[in-house]
């Protein structure tokens, strides 16, 4: 009889993911580094749109009421008696430049959605900045 070699079977040892900032293997827990301090999800913003940002940012319309649905208050009131200077000056502004001074309203407001859309939404459990400690 003949004998049949088969290879003895390796033991594969599991594969251990590395670090992306230091390259040391994450042993502990592959969602941090012990070495560099990385921690997964490190500057990786959502890609999705949340529903209470496009609220807020549509809510807007009106310069403070985003603010105000975000929980920033204090803010959603100093941005509405900022949009009432703003039409004070700009209307002033185009008495002087044939009606040209209108023309800045729609930056304030293109400003204050884009920041009610950006600003972090207190409601889902945030600190309140307006109130002190």
């Amino acid at each position: 009889m003949m004998s049949t070699t088969e290879p003895m079977p390796q033991k594969t040892e599991p594969e251990v993911e590395r670090c992306p900032l230091c390259d040391s293997p994450l042993l502990e827990s592959p969602n941090e580094c012990s070495r560099c301090d990385w921690v997964k999800g490190y500057r990786h913003r959502s890609t999705g749109t949340n529903p209470v940002d496009l609220t807020a940012c549509l809510l807007s319309i009106v310069p403070g009421a985003g603010h105000y649905y975000k929980g920033h208050k204090a803010m959603g009131w100093l941005y509405g008696a900022g949009a009432l200077l703003a039409l004070f000056w700009c209307s002033l502004a185009a008495t002087a430049t044939m009606g040209l001074g209108l023309l800045m309203l729609p930056l304030y407001w293109a400003w204050v959605m884009t920041h009610a859309f950006w600003i972090d939404d207190l409601k889902a459990g945030g600190q309140n900045p307006d109130k002190p400690a």
